[in-house]
C-alpha cells in the first residue's frame, strides 16, 4: 500500500498498524501561483514562491515535493493508493493537484480517500494514532471517472477559470459534496475592486468585534469561523499583514 498524507504532522502520528510506504504532500496550494504547462514548470514557480514567501530553500522543494513522488512512475500496479486529505480547501486543493500527478503518471493502481470523521475545523488533528485506525477502514474508492473529473478540477483552479471549477463542482457533487464547499471557498475568497474576500472581511470583523489587533487572539477567532479555508497561522498571517499595510481596520 502507498499513503499520501497532507502534511508532517499527519506523519508524525500516523500509526505503525496500517502497513505501506508513505508519502508526505509538504505543499500549500491554496495560495500562490499554481498556473503552469508542465510539472518541471510548476515545481519551479512554487519553489520560488515558497522561497519568496516563507524563505523555504529551494533545494527543500526538490528533496521534499519532487524526488520523494518519482516513485509513482515505477509503482507496481497491485499496490492500493490511499489519499489523506480533510474536506477544506487548503487541504482539497492539494488533493487535486495529487489525483493530477496520479494521473500523469497514467496509474492503473485502484485509488482511495481517506477522511477524518470529525469536525472541519481540526479534521485528522483530532484524531491520535488508534483514531486514524479506526477511519481507515471507511476508506472511499475513487472511480476513473471521478479520477478524471478531480485532474479536471485542479486545471481548471490552477488556470483560475471558475466556470470550469463550478461545472467540474457539480459532476463532483453526488460522491463528494465537500467538493462543492470547498470551491464556494475558494469562490468567496477572491478579491474584486472593493470586494476584499471572506477571509480579509472576516479577519476586520473579528479584529473590531474583539477590539484587538492582536494576531493570536484574531487567528484563533478566525480558525472558529471559518474553518472550511483550513489556513495555517502562516496563510492567515499574510493576509493579516496585508489588511495592516492597508490601514483597513
Amino acid at each position: 500500500m502507498l499513503h499520501i498524507l497532507n502534511g508532517s504532522a499527519l506523519l508524525n502520528k500516523f500509526p505503525k498498524a496500517i502497513e505501506g510506504t508513505r508519502l508526505v504532500c509538504h505543499e500549500c496550494f491554496v495560495e500562490g501561483p499554481v498556473k503552469a504547462d508542465s510539472l518541471k514548470q510548476l515545481g519551479i514557480i512554487r519553489s520560488q514562491f515558497l522561497y519568496e514567501t516563507y524563505n523555504a530553500p529551494y533545494e527543500d522543494y526538490i528533496s521534499k515535493m519532487v524526488l520523494p513522488f518519482d516513485v509513482l512512475g515505477i509503482l507496481d500496479t497491485e499496490v492500493e493508493i490511499h489519499l489523506w486529505f480533510e474536506e477544506d480547501l487548503f487541504c482539497q486543493t492539494n488533493m487535486w493537484y495529487m489525483i493530477h500527478l496520479l494521473m500523469h503518471y497514467k496509474l492503473d493502481n485502484k485509488i482511495f480517500l481517506v477522511r477524518p470523521h470529525t469536525s472541519l475545523q481540526f479534521g485528522f488533528g483530532a484524531l491520535d494514532a488508534k483514531g486514524l485506525e479506526e477511519v481507515f477502514p471507511n476508506k472511499e474508492h475513487i472511480s476513473y471517472t471521478d479520477l478524471i473529473q478531480f485532474d479536471a478540477l485542479w486545471f481548471a483552479y490552477s488556470r483560475g477559470d471558475n466556470n470550469a471549477m463550478k461545472r467540474v463542482g457539480e459532476s463532483l457533487c453526488k460522491n463528494y459534496s465537500f467538493v462543492h464547499r470547498a470551491i464556494e471557498a475558494h469562490f468567496q475568497r477572491q478579491e474584486n475592486g472593493l470586494d476584499i474576500g471572506l477571509p480579509k472581511a472576516t479577519l476586520i470583523e473579528i479584529s473590531n468585534q474583539l477590539g484587538t489587533k492582536d494576531f493570536g487572539t484574531v487567528f484563533r477567532e478566525f480558525s472558529k469561523r471559518l474553518p472550511i479555508y483550513g489556513f495555517g497561522d502562516l496563510q492567515v498571517k499574510r493576509l493579516w499583514e496585508e489588511i495592516l499595510v492597508s490601514g483597513t481596520p
